[in-house]
């Protein structure tokens, strides 16, 4: 690694060549560093009156050169292959131009969080002094214990045992086994307040972020917010955010930062760079959600396919490469062993999805059409994530599809049969919506949504508990605008009543309307019988007279809904049959006698 991270702006290129230099010195075995890079160091640091920081591995090789805030900068993990209870095998040499070499708390949390060697601090006035730090074993293991050595000379620092302290400092160390993998990532949230948010609260819009992490399978360690008015083209928010950021991420030695906001290729390309670790925005969480819950075929390749098209505009120039993301968040999948960095192989695979998707599709509306030659009734279910759509389906269909109290706990269509007073009826499970849906999801699952545009009847299903129940709402009027299926007859379910004390109220444009809780089942009789006259009031009375030679129509007006034999004659059988004028096939209206 030659080049040079921090804060660069207004250097000029002769500055940043002899920060590049920086990265030839070799530094003798043993010695914590030499004169010339030290001379060297303090000369820059004066001359651009910023602090500067080099980090150095046991062979005396200079790892890594930083300009500004030092403990901005994350020391990748790829640099250590040591034991993970062991000191990292770095040393942290870095200049405070202000002449005070006291360690301030960020210098001694990156030497106790990074496990650092040694952290050596250079304050630069008259006379350099130097202050020198490294941690102690306690019982065996590294801990938050450290030892400090002030007002050191320039030349008592090079003159410092160094190695041969490491190596006694080392000989107290004890293996305790390998630390177990929790398999939680750590990630840091960070969402920014627009001053312009009208439908949730920013406490509401952190609450969703940080379910969202944690269904993600994610450790969240901290929310962070800034306040702005307009975005920052290259990092989102403001420069003096992301130094927060930065020390958050050591301090807290997180894995992932996680933005609530979308970030452009650019954005996420910038961030990545200067916080040294993974960024992704809000959308990515919610691929990865998806790509973790998706069970059938079908809904793995949908999956992989918004992932893809996610990513793609990605992986130009400098952007995302894949093999340092180092799995978890943002890489899981059904996809995630064939992703590659080359776009031509991203575009090739997304053809080959869009076409195993299409066959899956053809399938899919055969059974349509199947399910439309029986006539009967349709009603979906459709409503925010986690407002108990599946567990109204287990109700209702007296049925066992899986049930969790998170996001996105089902997302592959489930179709079951349930009878309202002699009325056969088919009950659809749809994936749940959320605020800014992702829209490569909403392409992805065009397919499984298609069943809502069949539905006769949509159930918005509503979570009655929640306190953004309106904004909930608003959100799945808004993706069922999208799908162009706003204006089907509907019937909102306020969800969820064992969970309130009393009664709310409902606002008169959400009727018809039903209570009910899909735990205990109260309500679910009247959701019936609400159901049931949706489909009765809209039934008409017909007579038919059916020829023997058109037997199969007899079998046609079963499946269009109650039928009573009255009589036989010689031509044929004469009937009355109890239906929805839409129903009704063409064929049998001909056949139409009288209709009451």
């Amino acid at each position: 690694m030659t080049k040079v991270w921090g804060e660069l702006n207004s250097l000029s290129n002769q500055v940043i060549i002899e920060l590049e230099k920086i990265y030839t010195e070799k530094i003798p075995y043993g010695q914590i560093a030499s004169l010339e890079l030290l001379n060297t160091i303090i000369e820059l640091s004066k001359k651009i009156n910023r602090e500067l920081a080099v980090y150095i591995d046991r062979k005396g090789v200079v790892k890594l050169v930083t300009v500004g805030t030092w403990d901005l900068v994350k020391i990748p993990q790829m640099w250590s292959k040591r034991s993970r209870e062991g000191y990292s095998g770095i040393r942290c040499i870095h200049t405070h131009p202000n002449g005070d070499s006291s360690f301030s708390d960020a210098d001694l949390n990156a030497l106790i969080n990074l496990k650092l060697d040694a952290m050596i601090a250079l304050g630069i006035g008259k006379n350099t002094l130097c202050s020198f730090a490294n941690l102690l074993p306690v019982e065996g293991l590294l801990t938050s214990e450290y030892e400090v050595q002030e007002n050191l000379t320039v030349l008592k620092l090079l003159t410092l045992p160094f190695m041969d302290l490491l190596i006694e400092l080392e000989k107290r160390l004890e293996f305790k086994g390998h630390l177990l993998d929790t398999g939680k990532e750590k990630a840091l949230l960070v969402i920014v307040d627009w001053r312009k948010i009208v439908d949730l609260e920013i406490d509401d819009i952190k609450e969703e972020l940080i379910n969202l992490a944690k269904t993600a399978n994610l450790e969240v360690s901290d929310v962070l917010i800034q306040k702005r008015d307009k975005r920052d083209p290259s990092y989102l928010v403001g420069k003096g955010k992301i130094n927060e950021i930065a020390l958050k991420v050591q301090e807290d030695q997180v894995d992932c930062v996680i933005f609530e906001d979308s970030l452009s290729p650019s954005q996420q390309a910038n961030l990545m760079e200067y916080l040294g670790i993974k960024v992704f925005d809000r959308t990515t969480l919610i691929l990865d959600i998806f790509a973790q819950r998706a069970k059938t075929r079908e809904g793995k390749l949908q999956v992989e396919l918004a992932q893809l098209s996610y990513l793609l505009p990605r992986l130009s120039g400098h952007g995302i490469n894949l093999s340092r993301l180092g799995g978890g968040v943002g890489t899981r999948g059904p996809g995630e062993t064939k992703l590659e960095t080359d776009r031509r192989h991203v575009r090739n695979r997304i053809h080959n999805l869009k076409n195993e998707i299409e066959v899956i599709e053809k399938h899919r509306n055969l059974l349509q059409t199947d399910r439309k030659g029986k006539l009967l009734p349709i009603v979906a279910l459709v409503g925010y994530t986690n407002a108990g759509k599946s567990s109204l389906l287990n109700s209702m269909a007296s049925d066992n599809v899986l049930v969790e109290d998170k996001l996105f706990a089902t997302l592959d269509t489930t179709t079951r049969s349930f009878q309202v007073d002699s009325q056969q009826i088919l009950l659809t499970d749809t994936i749940g919506f959320i605020r800014n849906l992702p829209h490569q999801l909403i392409s992805a699952f065009q397919s499984t949504l298609e069943e809502v545009k069949l539905a006769d009847l949509l159930l918005h299903v509503i979570d009655v508990n929640n306190k953004n129940m309106e904004s909930n709402i608003k959100t799945v009027q808004g993706v069922l605008k999208d799908l162009d299926v706003l204006d089907k007859p509907m019937i909102y379910v306020f969800n969820k009543a064992d969970l309130i004390n009393n009664e709310p109220i409902i606002h008169p444009e959400y009727n018809p309307y039903c209570l009910v809780s899909a735990k205990t089942g109260f309500g679910l009789q009247q959701l019936n019988s609400v159901i049931n006259e949706f489909f009765s009031k809209e039934e008409v009375k017909t007579k038919l007279h059916i020829p023997y030679n058109q037997g199969y129509l007899l079998d046609k007006a079963y499946q269009s809904g109650k039928v009573e034999i009255i009589d036989y004659d010689d031509q044929g059988t004469t009937i009355f049959l109890v239906a929805q004028e839409n129903k009704i096939i063409n064929e049998l209206k001909k056949l139409r006698v009288l209709e009451y």
